[in-house]
């Protein structure tokens, strides 16, 4: 174990026993001041990956020696939170820095000259640019959730704060899915770190079950309230926009049940009672978009909902990452209605991303399809995984034809979560990406 001597005796106290790959695989280089870009799966320990082995180089009363960038307000203060605890062991002080906050009140504090920040985009570069903050003595610049940080609009505010920075200040990108920014580093930032990947033999998360619960729009909503009632039941809840997020919380404000709302437009104060009430059990929903809940650990979270399917890829990743943490048994449910006819692109693509994906994990049998109109079509599902066909083809091929897909039903949810609650174990054998 490498984990520093001032580290181990809180490190210990937490029930952690091991490094995870990625910590073990990262230690060194960043103490090394090498450049890097780690890859690990969600939940696999990457805040304390990169955390504990910068803190380690740091001289306590030497300034801001390290920023620390995380996508959402809510990660952020996440962030901050797991390392303060760890930097006080060794006298250094951990600032953190988001939107919605007083000002005024985190100027004061940035007067202290806390050793570590960790901010938002937006909100440190209007400090950068007002000059009420510089980046003059700054060793270290991480990007986390990258491959999020790296999109527009966020791709911009990262490399005018990295131009603030010193030329030979360490960078650290760490994401759970791969940015094709990660191989053109060295033209937006002038450094080629190294990419440390360690998916592909991590085995920190636990058994998560994929499942769709085919619906109509006209009764998502319905579907919804009857998993919030189901006994045991406790997800988050994603939108694709924050508009569908508004609507359906004012119908379930007058169905009984107890739910929050995480959106970005809400007063801080307000969000983090809303994560704090579901991470202490009183409310059975958290109802999220993509941003405000990127990252976040919410401890034996049984449960993720789709109310709308992602349209990319990474992005069911990233949601689904959100369960199943450190060896803990999950459930994801995707709501709606797989129906393949002469639509959208758009839409053919997310039908065959939602197939694939349950399809890759084995998660689909033959008695959970329901009865195609045509053999032939059950058989070009389950080969989904192996083929990724165009737009193109699909309409030459099913536009005559419409499949529908039953994956599972409330009483199939049920089970699961009794078997996750049955599941559920007591302590922890390696380190939470908290």
């Amino acid at each position: 174990m490498t984990i520093a001597t001032p580290f181990q005796k809180r490190w210990q106290a937490a029930g952690y026993t091991e490094q995870t790959p990625i910590q073990t695989a990262v230690y060194q280089p960043l103490k090394a001041d090498e450049d890097v870009v780690g890859l690990a799966p969600t939940g696999s320990g990457k805040t304390l990956a990169f955390g504990l082995p910068l803190l380690e180089k740091m001289v306590p009363g030497d300034g801001l020696q390290l920023l620390i960038l995380a996508p959402s307000q809510e990660l952020a203060i996440q962030t901050r939170d797991v390392l303060t605890p760890y930097a006080k062991d060794i006298g250094i002080t951990v600032q953190g820095v988001i939107g919605s906050a007083n000002v005024k009140r985190q100027l004061d504090r940035l007067k202290e000259k806390p050793e570590v920040i960790v901010a938002t985009a937006g909100r440190l570069l209007e400090l950068i640019q007002s000059r009420k903050l510089k980046l003059d003595g700054l060793q270290t610049l991480v990007v986390d959730e990258a491959d999020e940080m790296l999109r527009d609009p966020g791709f911009d505010q990262v490399r005018e704060i990295a131009a603030a920075a010193p030329a030979e200040a360490q960078l650290a990108f760490f994401s759970a899915t791969p940015s094709p920014y990660f191989k053109e580093l060295h033209k937006w930032f002038g450094k080629t770190p190294d990419i440390i990947d360690v998916r592909a033999i991590d085995r920190t998360r636990g058994e998560v079950r994929h499942l769709f619960l085919q619906t109509d729009r006209a009764h998502q909503v319905d579907w919804l309230r009857t998993l919030a009632h189901t006994d045991g039941f406790k997800a988050l809840v994603f939108f694709n926009q924050n508009s569908s997020l508004e609507r359906v919380a004012g119908i379930l404000r007058h169905q009984a049940v107890r739910f929050a709302v995480l959106s970005r437009e809400g007063r801080q104060t307000v969000r983090q009672k809303a994560l704090t009430d579901f991470r202490r059990g009183r409310i059975t929903l958290l109802l999220v978009t993509d941003m405000a809940g990127r990252g976040l650990d919410i401890p034996k979270l049984p449960a993720v909902v789709n109310f709308e399917p992602p349209k990319r890829g990474e992005v069911y990743i990233h949601r689904a990452g959100r369960t199943g943490r450190m060896g803990e048994a999950g459930l994801v449910v995707t709501l709606g209605m797989i129906m393949i006819a002469a639509t959208s692109a758009s839409w053919y693509r997310s039908i065959i991303f939602i197939a694939a994906i349950c399809q890759r994990a084995s998660l689909w049998t033959r008695r959970q399809l329901k009865k195609c109109p045509r053999r032939r079509h059950q058989r070009r599902l389950k080969s989904l995984h192996r083929q990724s066909p165009s737009s193109s083809q699909l309409n030459q091929k099913w536009h005559k034809n419409r499949l529908f897909v039953r994956v599972a039903s409330i009483r199939n949810i049920a089970c699961e979560i009794s078997g996750i609650k049955a599941s559920t174990r007591i302590t922890h054998n390696a380190a939470s990406d908290v």
